[in-house]
């Protein structure tokens, strides 16, 4: 099951959430705000924050405007599967320079917090509110807020000077942004139309943009299998490993006897299941036998994959490989959700370093032992 923790805006709660929709194994989880302390900056809050995540198992983060802040910060140590922030910034220099004047001359202290906490035609306005029922959810998340938490925050704001965007960290932003304009920010999905509050106002939106990016990590239901013009990847059975002795590996050890094998068999499973990897075997078309295996071993829980594939030595040289790797890298980019795929061979290896040329890999870097290192670029 997927878990995702939300963080909410100022002067907002999980009420701004609640017209998101996900996969039905997804658990939401919302963090509510903990008190302030004694000239507590934003980073300091954050990291106190993240104490309420349960890091035993992967998680995402989804922050809207200043919760996007405070998910930025704690995205730079949890290191979540991926993180999502709306209508906010990961970096200081997307906050509108009269905000920071503001905060340079310290004058955002002499705005009074009942300024934020009433709903009028001004707050519709920069909020993005067009129907009743936004005007209305608005109205009473403001009265809710705590004036002191407010005061805090909005000094915080101006006082946060972060330059870091965490890795796997997707910003989307509305267009017709008043609080946080989208000129002064670069996001990565621009939402036509998007609103400050367009977490709320255009939800079906924005929970398809951010399941688009999504990552989907094994296990799954049900074992995926996917089939080609030449072969199949499907799940390898006990059945099959006495076929593929001479290429069953773990942890780069050869297996001697069938018994290592199926240990080692084993051991693929339980990576699968804790979401670390994900092994096919290479099926022939015509007789179902499994001549290679192929798969991810390493990185998707970071957005990442490393592609590894092996076939049987009186089966290579007829383009099993070339088509099992294609198979792998759209399962990789349209099921997983990899930002990144690599691959790894040795400098010699001149039929391999030819495929990956061919299916769009470029050389990153040169490993010591003769290896040589491989990245997919997208065409």
């Amino acid at each position: 099951m997927k878990r995702i923790y939300l963080i909410s805006g100022l002067g907002a709660d999980k009420r701004v959430f609640e017209k998101l929709t996900f996969d039905l194994d997804t658990q939401l989880i919302f963090l509510d705000w903990i008190s302030t302390q004694k000239n507590e900056s934003l980073e300091e809050y954050a990291a106190r924050l993240a104490l309420k995540i349960d890091q035993t198992s992967p998680f995402y983060l989804i922050g809207v405007s200043f919760g996007g802040f405070l998910a930025t910060e704690i995205a730079k140590n949890l290191n979540p599967l991926h993180t999502f922030i709306l209508s906010s910034t990961a970096v200081f220099s997307g906050i509108p320079w009269y905000y920071r004047l503001l905060g340079s001359f310290k004058l955002h202290q002499f705005i009074p917090t009942s300024f934020f906490k009433k709903a009028n035609s001004i707050s519709y306005h920069l909020f993005g509110i067009k129907t009743k029922r936004e005007r209305n959810m608005l109205k009473n998340i403001l009265i809710d807020t705590d004036p002191v938490f407010l005061k805090w925050a909005l000094s915080s704001i101006v006082k946060w000077r972060n330059t870091v965007k965490p890795a796997n960290l997707t910003h989307i932003h509305g267009t017709f942004d008043k609080i946080l304009p989208i000129k002064y920010t670069t996001p990565d999905i621009s939402i036509s139309g998007g609103g400050h509050l367009m977490v709320f106002s255009m939800a079906s939106q924005i929970s398809a943009a951010i399941m688009k990016v999504n990552i989907s990590l094994p296990p799954y239901d049900a074992f995926p299998t996917i089939s080609g013009n030449k072969i199949t990847l499907r799940q390898i059975q006990q059945s099959d490993i006495k076929d593929i002795l001479e290429i069953s590996y773990y942890d780069a050890v050869k297996a001697s006897t069938i018994k290592q094998a199926i240990e080692m068999h084993d051991k693929i499973n339980a990576d699968y299941l804790q979401g670390n990897s994900i092994h096919w075997g290479i099926a022939d078309l015509g007789s179902n036998q499994i001549v290679g295996t192929c798969g991810y071993y390493r990185g998707l829980d970071k957005g990442e994959g490393e592609l590894g594939c092996v076939l049987l030595p009186s089966f290579r040289g007829q383009g099993l490989m070339m088509a099992a790797m294609q198979l792998a890298i759209g399962f990789g980019i349209k099921n997983i959700g990899l930002k990144r795929i690599w691959a790894v061979t040795t400098i010699d290896n001149h039929k391999a370093r030819n495929m990956f040329d061919r299916l769009g890999f470029i050389v990153i870097k040169e490993l010591p032992d003769g290896e040589i290192k491989y990245e997919f670029v997208s065409r």
